[in-house]
């Protein structure tokens, strides 16, 4: 069910625009992306959706500086249902055990490991211009459709400092991966973090 996932996710791009509010863009500078249908029915024609973007694969070797590079065929290879509930301030124990219970061991040991991932980028903060937060998603269906995938198919990416913008175009990013449920106004927001994050080289 897509219902609650998008719950979380317009909970989290609604306090996220929050805090865009006062940011004042130019005619040269790059804008965040707001994704089709996410947050308004409107009136405009909807463009036709593309078939699903292939998921960004994993490589088995490290890179020099110790980074990992993950792919989304791990991160989002795995059925998740989000839970059907708001549950308020804060989850408690047994509804987080729950919900990590259904992330495999083998995506659980990436939890504070120094990782290099490729997505595409959904801005949910946006300082002089330039993206310090958003989502990497594992499809441009999202930025571009408003088609939102499960709750497992995105980063919450944080930087120190932000990069421009870019939306339909595959970027990676490294930093340190949290495997771990977060959750936003009550709803589950994410169950991956990727913390101290910067421009990584890509896979090769």
């Amino acid at each position: 069910m897509k219902t609650n996932s998008n719950r979380a996710l317009i909970a989290l791009l609604f306090m996220s625009a929050l805090r865009c509010t006062a940011i004042t863009f130019t005619d040269d500078e790059a804008r965040p992306v707001v994704p089709h249908g996410a947050l308004s029915s409107g009136s405009a024609k909807a463009r036709p959706a593309p078939p699903p973007a292939a998921p960004v694969a994993s490589e088995k070797s490290e890179a020099s500086d110790e980074y990992l590079f993950v792919g989304f065929d791990q991160l989002a290879g795995f059925p998740f249902k989000t839970p059907e509930i708001d549950v308020g301030p804060a989850p408690d124990a047994k509804l987080v055990a729950d919900v990590m219970s259904q992330v495999p061991d083998s995506v659980k040991k990436l939890d504070g490991r120094k990782v290099s991932v490729t997505g595409f980028m959904l801005p949910t903060k946006i300082e002089n211009g330039l993206a310090t937060e958003f989502l990497l998603l594992n499809s441009p269906m999202m930025c571009c459709y408003g088609v939102t995938p499960a709750t497992n198919g995105w980063i919450v990416v944080k930087m120190a400092k932000g990069v421009p913008p870019v939306q339909d175009v595959p970027l990676p990013f490294r930093g340190r991966l949290h495997v771990r449920a977060q959750w936003e106004n009550g709803w589950l927001s994410c169950v991956y973090q990727l913390d101290d994050a910067a421009p990584a080289k890509p896979a090769s």
